[in-house]
Parts: structure tokens; sequence; C-alpha cells
């Protein structure tokens, strides 16, 4: 993301009343090396904490060095870690704005939940030369205008499970998997998870030998032939395509 000055101006950012995600009121967004919150509609970081029930979410974990930098009606994470754990209040990608993922290697992958009490909305644009799995227990919609080119791309309304998050972070969500054989997905709130959808001429495209894996209580996408992704309706359902090749 393009690196921005530091604040010139503190907004606070709103509680939201239990039991929903309430987010803890910033005082400065330089405290995790943030910038400053554009005018823009972009992602807006936990910062300095995301409360949710009993627990605590900061941004970025105690040891990373991360930032994520704005600058108008663009967005920077410049990612320290191989695999790394991004909380957001929430993350929504205004039309004809742009959030990016500088990432070590086109292997890292950056895990961002989502906090927020509705679907994130992806209108712009989102790149990275890695992969980004986006997690929001309420759903995710790529609107009309959303343009996102990344190695890899998971969308999930189904959190990653709770007994291989720390080990995702040390070895590798594949390596995590196989290692506990416990299902990288799981529904652990009761309530049915939200839909994913791609809608009308968004695009999504992933590099070559990557993955777009859609999951979620309903998957829907308009049109197929935009895409190159093929859709699944069933809960947890995963959906792959590696290249340009649809998985039947």
């Amino acid at each position: 993301m393009v690196a921005a000055r530091p604040s010139r101006s503190v907004r606070r950012l709103r509680h939201c009343p239990p039991p929903r995600p309430t987010l803890i009121a910033a005082s400065l967004w330089s405290l995790f090396g943030l910038g400053a919150p554009a005018q823009a509609e972009l992602p807006v970081p936990c910062a300095p904490a995301c409360t949710v029930g009993a627990q605590q979410f900061t941004w970025r974990a105690a040891g990373s060095t991360s930032e994520y930098l704005v600058n108008g009606p663009s967005a920077v994470v410049k990612q320290a870690l191989q695999n790394e754990t991004f909380n957001w209040a929430s993350f929504n990608v205004g039309a004809g704005n742009t959030i990016e993922f500088q990432q070590p290697s086109s292997s890292a992958v950056a895990l961002n939940r989502i906090f927020q009490a509705d679907p994130s909305r992806i209108q712009g644009a989102l790149r990275a030369n890695g992969q980004v799995y986006l997690i929001n227990q309420n759903g995710l919609v790529f609107g009309p205008g959303a343009k996102v080119d990344v190695n890899t791309l998971l969308a999930s309304s189904i959190d990653l499970n709770p007994a291989i998050t720390n080990l995702f972070e040390q070895i590798g969500l594949t390596n995590a998997v196989q290692q506990t054989r416990l299902p990288p997905l799981r529904n652990t709130t009761g309530a049915t998870p939200g839909t994913v959808e791609v809608q009308g001429g968004a695009r999504i495209t992933a590099q070559e030998n990557g993955r777009v894996i859609l999951v979620g209580g309903e998957v829907k996408n308009a049109d197929l032939r935009n895409y190159v992704i093929e859709i699944g309706r069933k809960l947890a359902a995963q959906t792959e395509a590696r290249g340009n090749s649809r998985i039947d």
C-alpha cells in the first residue's frame, strides 16, 4: 500500500453495542504505524483493539512490524511476516479505491479477520503478490466494480478453526491442517454463516498456480463467464480455480 504521512487529524471510532463486535476508540492511528484514516471507503483496522465477547484483538501480532498506510483513495498493508493475521473493525473497499498487500513472497498469507456487523463490500481494487484470506462471518460481496488480482483468494463467512489459529502463523495453514488433521474452517457461532456473493461485472483473478476459494452458507455468482471460479452452494463448500481452468 502507498505510504502516508502521519495522521493530520484524529477520528474516534464508534463503539458497537454488544453482543456485536465493539471497536475501542483509537486516540492515535500511529499506534501501530497506521496511516491516517482516509475519507475514501477503505478497511478500518482494530486500533488499538476490537472487543468480541471477552476477547480483544489488535490489528497485528505483538511482535510484528507490519504497517497499514493510507493515502487518499489508496491503502497499503506492508506485511512483515510470512504468515500473518490482521484484524479489522471493517473491511470495505469503495468504488475507485484500492487496497494492496505487499507480502514477503507469493506464498505468503495474509489472514484478514473482519468483525463488522454486516457483509464486507468490495467495490474497488484489491491487489496482492501473495495469498489473501478474507473472513467475515456476516458475508462478503464483490460488487460490479470489484477488481481482485492476487496469487490466491479465500473469501469465507466461516472462521478459521480456533484449534489451528496459532499454528497458522508458525507453519502456515496447509501444514497446520496436515499436522492436526483438523478442518481449516469451523463455524463456532452456531448461526448460519453469511452469503459470499460475486456480482455481475466483478473480476477475480488468481495468478498462475493460484486459487480462488469461496466458502459460505450460500455462495452466489451472477455470471460464470466473467470469472475464473466455479461456484458451490452447500455450507462450507469450497470452490477453486487454478490458473484459467475451472474445476467442475
